[in-house]
C-alpha cells in the first residue's frame, strides 16, 4: 500500500483510468465537494442556504475532472490534494519574490497563526523543523500543490518537510497558500463526521456544519428564527442554548413545545432554583416542567415496571443504577473501531436502547429496534460507509461522546409505524425524499433529545436528575448521569457527583475531574456550591457532546 492512500483505493487501476475506479473516486469527490460547500456557506457571512446546490455543483466540477490527477505526487491523500487545489485557487497570486532573510521557526508558526491557522495545527505542521539549512536556495516556481497538501496533512517525509518549510520561510506566496490549505483541510476534517446524508436537506446539513465549526451563532442565521419541522426547531434550540451556556447565561427554552418528552418526576426535591421567573425561563415551570418530587413509594412502583429493562442493561454493560461498568466503550451498541471498516454491523447486535419515560407505552421489541437501526444506516452519509473520502480519513470519535446512536422516542416511532404500515416499511420511509425530516421516521429522535436539553440546562442551576429517570433513560443514561454529577457539584455535593458517574470513565465523564478538583480545592472543609459562571460553561460542554452524538447519529459516523 502507498502511504496516505486509503485501502479502498486501487491506485494502479485509478492511475490507469479504469472506469470503475474512476466512478468510485468521482462519487467520493462529489461528497467531498458537498462538505466544502457546507464550509463556504458557514464561513461566508453573506452566504445563504439557497446557494448550496449551485456551490456544490461548481466545487464538484473543480474537484474532479479528467485532469484531477495531474500534478499529484503522492505527498498526501488524494482528498487532501483535491482540497489543496481548491484552497490554492482561492488565494490571489500575490508577490512572487522572496524575502532577503527567511523567517525563523517561531516566526513561521506565528505567520501561519496570523493567517487564521489554529496554533496547534501550525505547531504540528512545523513540528521539530529547526530552520533553513545552510546553503538552501528557494525555488522561483514555489511549492507544488502536491507538496503543499502534504504539509497541510502532515504526511511528508522529514527531508521533504524540511525543504518545503524552508521554501515557505522565504516565500510569502507559498506561506499564504499553505495557510489557506491548512485552514480548509482542518475545516473539512472537522465537518466529516457531522454532515448527514443529502437526503435530509441542505438546511440540516449547513446547520450541523455551523455547529461542527464552532459557530452555533450562525445556525439561526441559516435556518431562520421560526423553522417549522421539529428537526430544525430542535437544531435552532440546541444551538441557541449552547451560545447562552457558553456565555454564562441561562437559556430561554419553549416550555410549551408539544414535541418535548420530559419524564414525570425527573427532578429531585433538592434544587438551587427558588425564583419562579427563573424556572419559567428555563422551561421548568408549569405543566411542561413536570417538577414532581420522587418519593420512595413512586420509585418502588417503577422498580418492578422496568425490571426486565434493567436485566437487559446488565447484559449490555450497565449496572442496576443506570450507569455503566468498567467498560464504558460498550454503550448500548456493539463497539466499532473508527478505523475498522470491515467490522460486521449486525443490527441485532447493535440495536439502540430507547428510554422508557412514558408509562403508557409498550417497550419496542428487538425486531423493531433492529429494523430501526438498519433503516438509520440506510440514510447514513457516504463517509460513514467508506470511512474516508479519496483517502482523507474520518477523525476519531471524542472520548466524551458515547458510541451508541440516539434512540427513537417509543411513542413517536409507534405513530410512524402505524402511518407507514409497519416496521417492514421503515427503511423505505427513511429513504423517501424529506424536507428536513418532516414526516420522516427520523422525527422520533428529537422529542426525548429536547427533554434531555432541558435537564442539562436545569443541572447547571443545581436541579438534579433523579436516579429513577436515569434508570428509565436507556441509552441516555451516560449523559443524564453526567448531568446529575454536574448538578451535584453545583450544590456543593462532590461525593454525590462522584457517585453519579461512578460507572463512567473520566474520559467519558469530564464532570468527574471537576468534582475531584473542587474537593481538592476545599480540602476537609465544606465544599461551596459552584457559581453560575462555572456551571453554565460546564453544562455547555455536556450539551456539545449531546449535539455531536445527534450529528454522528444522523451521519452514521459513531
Amino acid at each position: 500500500m502507498i502511504a496516505g492512500i486509503d485501502e479502498r483505493f486501487d491506485w494502479r487501476r485509478l492511475r490507469a483510468k479504469d472506469p470503475a475506479a474512476l466512478d468510485v473516486a468521482a462519487a467520493e469527490a462529489h461528497e467531498l465537494a458537498r462538505i466544502v460547500a457546507t464550509h463556504t456557506i458557514v464561513v461566508e457571512r453573506d452566504a445563504v442556504i439557497a446557494e448550496f446546490d449551485e456551490r456544490h455543483r461548481t466545487l464538484s466540477a473543480a474537484m474532479w475532472s479528467p485532469d484531477a490527477l495531474e500534478g499529484y505526487g503522492l505527498h498526501s491523500s488524494l482528498g487532501a490534494y483535491s482540497l489543496a487545489r481548491i484552497a490554492v485557487g482561492w488565494v490571489p497570486s500575490g508577490h512572487t519574490g522572496h524575502r532577503h532573510e527567511p523567517l525563523r521557526t517561531r516566526m513561521v508558526v506565528q505567520a501561519l497563526v496570523d493567517q487564521g491557522v489554529d496554533e496547534t495545527t501550525a505547531e504540528s505542521v512545523v513540528g521539530d523543523w529547526e530552520g533553513v539549512a545552510p546553503g538552501f536556495h528557494p525555488d522561483a516556481k514555489g511549492l507544488s500543490i502536491s507538496v503543499i497538501a502534504g504539509l497541510a496533512e502532515r504526511s511528508l517525509m522529514r527531508d521533504e518537510r524540511d525543504a518545503a518549510l524552508a521554501q515557505v520561510a522565504y516565500s510569502p506566496r507559498c506561506l499564504h497558500r499553505l495557510a489557506a490549505t491548512c485552514n480548509l483541510v482542518a475545516s473539512v476534517r472537522a465537518l466529516l463526521p457531522w454532515i448527514p446524508s443529502p437526503r435530509l436537506g441542505p438546511e440540516l446539513v449547513t446547520g450541523f456544519g455551523a455547529l461542527a465549526l464552532g459557530r452555533p451563532d450562525r445556525v439561526r442565521e441559516l435556518v431562520g428564527d421560526s423553522p417549522g419541522p421539529v428537526a430544525l426547531r430542535a437544531l435552532a434550540e440546541l444551538a441557541s442554548a449552547l451560545v447562552d451556556l457558553e456565555a454564562g447565561l441561562s437559556p430561554s427554552l419553549d416550555d410549551g413545545d408539544a414535541d418535548v418528552r420530559l419524564p414525570t418526576g425527573w427532578a429531585e426535591e433538592s434544587t438551587r432554583i427558588d425564583d419562579p421567573a427563573a424556572r419559567e425561563t428555563m422551561g421548568l415551570g408549569g405543566q411542561g416542567g413536570r417538577h414532581v418530587d420522587v418519593d420512595d413509594e413512586q420509585a418502588h412502583e417503577h422498580e418492578h415496571e422496568h425490571e426486565h429493562e434493567r436485566e437487559e442493561a446488565k447484559l449490555r454493560g450497565r449496572d442496576d443504577s443506570g450507569t455503566y461498568d468498567d467498560a464504558p466503550e460498550v454503550v448500548g451498541t456493539r463497539p466499532v473501531d473508527v478505523a475498522d471498516d470491515t467490522v460486521d454491523r449486525d443490527p441485532l447486535l447493535s440495536v439502540v436502547r430507547p428510554h422508557a419515560w412514558e408509562d403508557d407505552v409498550t417497550p419496542l421489541d428487538a425486531q423493531t429496534l433492529a429494523a430501526w437501526t438498519s433503516a438509520l444506516q440506510s440514510v447514513s452519509s457516504l463517509i460513514s460507509r467508506r470511512r474516508a473520502l479519496l483517502g482523507f480519513k474520518l477523525p476519531p470519535r471524542p472520548d466524551s461522546v458515547a458510541r451508541t446512536p440516539l434512540a427513537p422516542d417509543p411513542r413517536g416511532l409507534r405513530v410512524v409505524l402505524e402511518r407507514i404500515g409497519g416496521r417492514d416499511r421503515l427503511e423505505a420511509a427513511m429513504g423517501e425524499p424529506t424536507a428536513c425530516l418532516e414526516g420522516s421516521p427520523l422525527e422520533s429522535l428529537f422529542p426525548p433529545l429536547l427533554g434531555v436539553l432541558r435537564m442539562i440546562v436545569a443541572a447547571a442551576e443545581g436541579v438534579s436528575v433523579s436516579e429513577t429517570t436515569i434508570r428509565q433513560s436507556g441509552d441516555f443514561a451516560w449523559l443524564l448521569s453526567r448531568a446529575r454529577a454536574l448538578s451535584k457539584v453545583v450544590q456543593g455535593d462532590v461525593d454525590g457527583a462522584l457517585d453519579a458517574v461512578s460507572g463512567l470513565s473520566s474520559e467519558l465523564a469530564p464532570e468527574r475531574r471537576w468534582a475531584e478538583s473542587r474537593r481538592d480545592r476545599f480540602g476537609r472543609g465544606p465544599v461551596e456550591p459552584a457559581a453560575s459562571s462555572e456551571s453554565r460553561p460546564a453544562a455547555a460542554i455536556l450539551l456539545a457532546d449531546l449535539i455531536q452524538q445527534l450529528a454522528r447519529t444522523l451521519a452514521g459516523t459513531l
